[in-house]
């Protein structure tokens, strides 16, 4: 008999464990999506992570199309004024993608920046494009690119320091 009771009794602390467990798990940040690693991408007011359908795959693939390196898409975040797609450049690295962006930019006559950690290409073409890459500290990569739904972008979204600086590591 005080076998099974203390059998019983050890399921329920058992269950109320779990359920500690459970209850003090971390939360994420509804203001941030998760990438990878440990880093976050903060959102501003006025973003939301929007689901990736046909639509928004062919529209990133079609900016994508003149790249000669892979970078998936990962999350599609939603503005009344921009579009911000996020990828994860795979098999390549920074210089690669920074040599393709300068030969890119000399063809077409573009703007580009570039320093040892991030790289990005403003296409003003139909409507403003930046296209940036930045290495975390693991030396990860992150591609960030924004569309314009007018003829042009403000300049805290436009520079490359401002798209870092809403890369953050927990």
């Amino acid at each position: 008999m005080y076998l099974t009771h203390f059998g019983a009794m050890n399921n329920k602390i058992l269950v109320f464990f779990l359920f500690l467990l459970v209850g003090c798990g971390t939360k994420e940040n509804p203001n941030e999506i998760q990438l990878f690693n440990g880093y976050a991408l903060s959102l501003k007011a006025g973003e939301s992570v929007a689901e990736i359908d046909e639509t928004i795959s062919k529209r990133y693939a079609e900016a994508q199309k003149n790249s000669n390196f892979q970078v998936p898409l990962f999350r599609y975040i939603s503005h009344k004024d921009y579009d911000m797609f996020v990828g994860v450049p795979y098999n390549t690295s920074l210089e690669e993608i920074a040599a393709a962006y300068q030969q890119q930019a000399n063809a077409e006559g573009t703007s580009v920046e570039c320093n040892g950690a991030q790289c990005c290409l403003i296409e003003k073409n139909s409507g403003y494009h930046c296209k940036c890459a930045f290495k975390n500290a693991d030396n990860s990569l992150v591609f960030i690119m924004l569309e314009s739904k007018a003829a042009t972008l403000p300049d805290n979204l436009m520079k490359t320091s401002a798209l870092a600086a809403r890369l953050v590591k927990h």
